[in-house]
């Protein structure tokens, strides 16, 4: 999905290009060598990204937003972290729509817009309920990704983004303990 994504927006010698450094990347091999969902969730930005290039264009195929939508209700499923993904293709959307001349055209990719929102929210939903449902363990040990939910979880998790860490004991630290 990489490789059509990068070829419906440049063209197939970038596409290669980008496929070749993708195998190449640091981040990719050792995030994908780890026993976690990191490459199925680069499945997922990569096919929700594609998705999105083709359903943006002109009048869009509710087939290609339905799709999109589900793409990344799955990328949500796999991994919180899909919502930087989501955010960042609603700023992709605003700027073209903002590009795109008043009219119908405009009006057709903020309906698509939506309705992939929407199937997006119905796909994720379930698991929501259970996320806002589960209660917080004792002590609140773990890094912040593997504690429910909260404010102070939720305002953690840019910064260990950028930073590298997560506030509390690190992933080696974590899983040396004995199971309790």
């Amino acid at each position: 999905f990489l490789f059509l994504l990068a070829r419906r927006v440049w063209c197939a010698r970038t596409a290669l290009a980008a496929v070749a450094i993708a195998e190449v990347s640091p981040y990719l091999t050792w995030y994908g060598g780890e026993a976690r969902n990191y490459g199925l969730w680069f499945l997922a930005v990569c096919l929700s990204w594609w998705l999105l290039a083709r359903a943006a264009p002109g009048r869009p195929r509710s087939l290609d937003v339905v799709a999109w939508g589900a793409a990344d209700g799955a990328g949500l499923l796999i991994h919180l972290f899909h919502a930087f993904a989501i955010l960042t293709q609603w700023a992709v959307i605003a700027a073209v729509a903002r590009a795109t001349p008043r009219g119908a055209p405009r009006r057709a990719l903020i309906a698509a817009a939506a309705m992939g929102t929407l199937v997006t929210f119905l796909v994720f939903l379930p698991w929501a309920a259970v996320l806002a449902t589960t209660a917080a363990p004792a002590g609140g040990l773990g890094v912040n990704w593997t504690r429910p939910p909260s404010a102070a979880n939720l305002a953690a998790l840019p910064y260990a983004l950028v930073f590298g860490f997560s506030w509390g004991p690190g992933l080696r630290e974590a899983h040396a303990g004995r199971f309790a």
